[in-house]
């Protein structure tokens, strides 16, 4: 299908890019507790349409970059996305607490 070839287009593009920022501003990579160092993606709203397929199309990356952005990525924030159009419900906020 033409969205699966674009979407993950997309994961490759986002990835690549995070690659090389990371090597050219030598970023620290995630240390092995995972607690310090890498660097995070954070989508908002409408971002999420962009962010979100660096996992859920992680399987058209090339592995070369795969692996180099393993050893960078820590974390992925997703902020303001509609869970209705995810087709799951949001978790409220007491089962946090």
């Amino acid at each position: 299908m033409k969205h699966n070839k674009f979407f993950g287009d997309r994961a490759t593009e986002l990835a690549e890019f995070m690659v090389a920022l990371a090597e050219k501003e030598v970023l620290p990579k995630v240390d092995e507790t995972g607690t310090v160092g890498g660097v995070a993606v954070m989508a908002w709203s409408s971002g999420n349409v962009f962010a979100q397929p660096l996992l859920s199309f992680a399987d058209s990356i090339p592995l070369p970059t795969k692996i180099k952005l393993e050893e960078y990525l820590r974390l992925f924030i997703v902020l303001g996305v509609y869970f209705s159009a995810r087709s799951f419900q949001a978790p409220l906020l007491r089962e946090f607490a």
